[in-house]
């Protein structure tokens, strides 16, 4: 199974629900930049089909690049196949990106040059309103975590860490990612979610329910196979702790993420702890985020909107910050985090 995205365990789920017999693909390719990329999403959730959808993330499976390296002569058995997922699902971010290196690997300027502005418009269309604190309430649609990854390829910035933030139940499986932006020393939060887009792909009437959205997204992170490192594990890590894990034995949990340097869990666990203020819960939450804040991963900004979006509760963490041992010039570093997390940035002085 992908380390990316459980695509299999995707379409196994979605092969359980009813659906009409998949009409034959046909005609010209719909292309964003020459039609609006919100109308193509439209067109594809209110009348897509979910197996040929997810069908085509599997072939995105087998061509996506190994340690950076491209496979051309897979890419040059494959063009007729991209162009049929594309036809089914124009508004694929990964699809358009393997596309377009595909092209460039088999030297046609012509296609390049094609799926290069369908990728822009799919891309502005992306990430127009994708800042902080926004992307918490409303993260980026994408049909897949390869779409995410595309978008982190074509950024050309550096992964820091990612992780499904399970901590919430609702419309989102959100994942968050960090990224490292090398030229401007500066961290960059994303969030995606392609739960939305699954559960609006189905077509029954008991998939909008709270019941089914939980379920989905419990069995997409339980039954994949990933490692306790990956977001998906993070995410499951994160999940086990808020809602199997007793209250009392949630701080050691915390502590053990903590040593363990798994930054999803300690985010998203610590900022619930310190939002409910968990007596022993909230005291190890500044233990385990006072090393990370030192680390300069946005451990702060990232947790203070698990409790009223940032300032409101200043004060409350300021004073768990010195109850922690922090020095005033720790605390003084922590203000002005939540206040670049207002206007939707982190700014990092340097990394280690």
């Amino acid at each position: 199974m992908t380390r990316r995205l459980p695509v299999l365990l995707a379409c196994a789920l979605l092969a359980l629900f009813p659906r009409p017999a998949p009409a034959a693909d046909a005609g010209a390719i719909p292309m964003p930049g020459e039609i609006d990329p919100a109308t193509l999403w439209e067109r594809v959730l209110a009348g897509g089909d979910a197996a040929k959808i997810y069908g085509g993330y599997e072939l995105v499976d087998r061509l996506w690049p190994v340690d950076g390296e491209l496979d051309a002569e897979a890419c040059s058995g494959a063009r007729d196949d991209l162009d049929g997922h594309l036809r089914t699902n124009p508004v694929g971010i990964a699809l358009w990106w393997l596309s377009l290196r595909c092209a460039e690997a088999m030297g046609d300027a012509a296609r390049a040059d094609r799926d290069s502005e369908a990728l822009a418009a799919l891309l502005r269309h992306a990430l127009k309103d994708a800042r902080m604190p926004s992307l918490l309430d409303r993260p980026i649609p994408v049909l897949a975590q390869y779409d995410a990854d595309a978008i982190v390829e074509v950024s050309g910035q550096t992964r820091l860490y990612s992780y499904y933030d399970s901590s919430r139940t609702g419309r989102h499986l959100p994942l968050v990612v960090a990224l490292w932006d090398e030229a401007a020393r500066r961290e960059h939060i994303l969030v995606f979610d392609f739960l939305a887009p699954m559960v609006r792909l189905q077509r029954m009437e008991i998939a909008g329910s709270p019941a089914f959205r939980f379920l989905l997204s419990r069995d997409l992170l339980t039954a994949a196979e990933d490692g306790e490192d990956s977001a998906i594990g993070i995410g499951r890590a994160i999940r086990r702790i808020l809602f199997e894990t007793p209250q009392a034995e949630r701080a050691e949990a915390l502590r053990k993420a903590g040593e363990q340097e798994l930054t999803g869990v300690v985010l998203e666990v610590a900022g619930a702890c310190l939002e409910a203020a968990r007596d022993t819960c909230a005291e190890a939450a500044v233990d385990v985020l006072m090393p990370l804040a030192e680390r300069r991963l946005a451990a702060c900004d990232a947790a203070s909107g698990k409790f009223g979006r940032a300032v409101q509760r200043q004060a409350e963490v300021v004073a768990l910050l010195k109850q922690a041992g922090a020095d005033e010039g720790q605390i003084e570093r922590f203000r002005e985090r939540l206040r670049l997390y207002q206007r939707g940035e982190v700014l990092i002085e340097g990394r280690d």
